[in-house]
């Protein structure tokens, strides 16, 4: 099969892809390890955090893992090598200088665990023959690189520290093998096509829009949880019959099953919890919320059915008390 060819005009873009796919890595074992980080940043916009931005994870033993992703759209031409790490911006800096400078920025945040590079460049012979597994050995280098490389860092001092904590993680799978790899390691085990779309679609979106998801842009395990699910609403079947018997809430149903959730309680007039009712009445409760300023059904993913009207306006509105009520049985 002929290699697809991505657009002159789309490079950008699907470096961007390349990078939320390495966001999706992290958030998999994020999934996998609920004692693993505490939040994971897509696009952290944080100045704290300068050039070593594109990924950063907080983890629970109160280290950190801070992830750079570059991507070339051919990899054969394009190496990882000394003059692409060397060469200067219109600014005057360089790549390597600018991580330098930023990792001894973030280290006094707190204990490094982790930090380095992650591209499809393929590392050159040159630069190949430097590496110790994934770190630069600086005593590998030809003395007029070494001068460079200790230069861009700030000193042959600065320089050592950074590539005692830098990966160089060269020679990773194009844009369409990247993500097979990783779909692979979801579907069909623990969600299915649709619900690799989207989570997808959300890791763009955290990574697009400020503060997402709410409040702060700080991805928890229960976000992703919440996408990775067989569990989730599925399209009505074309072949789907309404069942005999069965009618859509009515308003003397929502009156009564809002009432019984802002007492806290579950309301007689579903005591197995119908979850075809429920629902249909969520949009309702959702909807409810937003009239008092409290976001609308959009802002957060639906989510499992199955769970209840219970979990979900919790959810949907962070600040609703199904204890007191004060959300929806506040008078207007």
């Amino acid at each position: 099969m002929a290699k697809v060819q991505i657009k002159p005009a789309a490079i950008t873009r699907a470096g961007y892809e390349y990078q939320d796919l390495a966001g999706i890595e992290v958030l998999i074992r994020q999934y996998r390890d609920p004692e693993l980080y505490a939040w994971v940043l897509l696009e952290a916009d944080d100045t704290n955090y300068r050039a070593l931005d594109d990924v950063v994870a907080a983890r629970k033993d109160g280290s950190y893992e801070f992830l750079q992703v570059k991507f070339t759209v051919d990899p054969d031409r394009y190496e990882l090598d000394w003059d692409w790490l060397l060469a200067k911006t219109k600014n005057g800096t360089s790549m390597l200088e600018k991580w330098a400078k930023s990792l001894a920025r973030v280290a006094a945040m707190g204990p490094i665990h982790s930090a380095g590079l992650k591209t499809n460049r393929i590392p050159s012979a040159e630069f190949a023959k430097c590496l110790k597994g994934t770190r630069v050995d600086l005593d590998l280098l030809q003395k007029e690189i070494r001068e460079s490389v200790e230069g861009a860092c700030g000193g042959a001092a600065d320089a050592k520290a950074f590539f005692r904590a830098f990966d160089f993680l060269g020679g990773l799978p194009d844009l369409d093998g990247y993500e097979n790899y990783l779909r692979d390691q979801l579907v069909p085990t623990d969600t299915d096509a649709l619900g690799w779309l989207a989570f997808r679609h959300n890791v763009r979106r955290w990574a697009i829009y400020q503060n997402q998801p709410e409040p702060d842009g700080r991805i928890l395990r229960e976000h992703v949880v919440q996408l990775i699910t067989k569990r989730r609403p599925q399209p009505i079947r074309q072949d789907f019959i309404v069942p005999d018997g069965y009618s859509p809430p009515n308003e003397a149903f929502d009156k009564i099953h809002s009432r019984a959730h802002c007492e806290g309680r579950q309301s007689d007039h579903d005591p197995l919890g119908n979850a075809r009712t429920r629902e249909e009445h969520l949009p309702q409760l959702s909807d409810a919320g937003a009239s008092k300023g409290r976001g609308g059904r959009h802002a957060t993913p639906l989510l499992s059915v199955g769970r209840g009207l219970e979990f979900q306006p919790h959810l949907f509105h962070p600040d609703f008390d199904l204890a007191d009520g004060s959300a929806l049985c506040a008078p207007s």
